[in-house]
């Protein structure tokens, strides 16, 4: 199976929707039984891995918007530049996080592997903080939600 811009974008809108609602069932569904996640020296690989480690990552934090920037596909791959506004459940603490992403979909057209690379949060890019969505959650900094 070869992706087309329409699979890619509907597997990205999907993937960016069940993070932000913290949908684990529905995010899973995404992925293959097999599937892997890497990010920097980490490495979870099977679906009960997958699940844990975002399960956990959900406890520490409130995804507050999730947005792919941009994306290209490759065969089977799609990269994509993505922007996460976090909220930090203990601290009440928004954060951004941008990188770009590496996901590999298989003949079922469930993801198969991601492999993340984060920017640096010294990094400061105007891009990401001119999104709009970013923008209005980050000045709502100290407010409740």
């Amino acid at each position: 199976m070869k992706l087309t811009e329409t699979m890619a974008q509907k597997l990205l809108s999907e993937r960016d929707r069940t993070f932000m609602a913290a949908d684990i069932d529905a995010y899973m569904k995404l992925w293959a039984d097999d599937g892997s996640i890497e990010m920097g020296s980490m490495q979870f690989s099977g679906a009960k891995n997958i699940r844990d480690t975002i399960v956990f990552a959900w406890s520490m934090l409130k995804a507050l918007h999730m947005e792919t920037r941009s994306f290209a596909i490759n065969d089977k791959l799609i990269l994509n530049e993505f922007a996460i506004v976090w909220l930090n459940n203990k601290t009440g603490e928004r954060s951004l996080q941008t990188g770009m992403g590496v996901l590999e979909v298989n003949e079922e057209g469930k993801f198969i592997s991601l492999r993340d690379y984060f920017e640096s949060p010294d990094t400061k890019r105007k891009s990401s903080f001119e999104l709009p969505a970013v923008k209005q959650l980050l000045n709502q900094q100290g407010e409740s939600q």
